[in-house]
């Protein structure tokens, strides 16, 4: 006596199907409706703002520089250069001068920018 074991594959695989496209449409990229009924437009993450202290141009997101976090991080980038500016020679101020300091936001809470 043989048996037909043969469907139950296609059932199984095809319902599996079925499943993933009732949950396709909750993984869009699409931007998201807010409490006001509108839509959140996507942060751009390629302009940064330009702040000075100095003679050092400190870079930083600009969507992340009215933070609590960033404005803290920013006091204490200023307290540093201010140091700076008390305790290094002027040649290697100067010279510090030139390179621009970057914020970056933590991508992984454990690990670095």
């Amino acid at each position: 006596m043989k048996t037909n074991n043969f469907r139950f594959p296609y059932l199984w695989l095809s319902g599996v199907l079925l499943l993933g496209l009732f949950f396709l449409p909750f993984c869009s990229k699409d931007p998201k409706p807010d409490d006001n009924g509108g839509t959140t437009p996507p942060i751009d993450i390629t302009v940064y703002a330009e702040i000075s202290h100095n003679g050092f141009t400190i870079k930083i997101l600009d969507y992340l520089k009215n933070t609590p976090d960033a404005r803290r991080a920013l006091d204490l980038i200023k307290d540093n250069i201010d140091t700076m500016a008390a305790i290094l020679p002027d040649t290697f101020y100067r010279a510090m001068q030139k390179n621009p300091v970057w914020v970056e936001k933590d991508i992984c809470p454990k690990g670095a920018a």
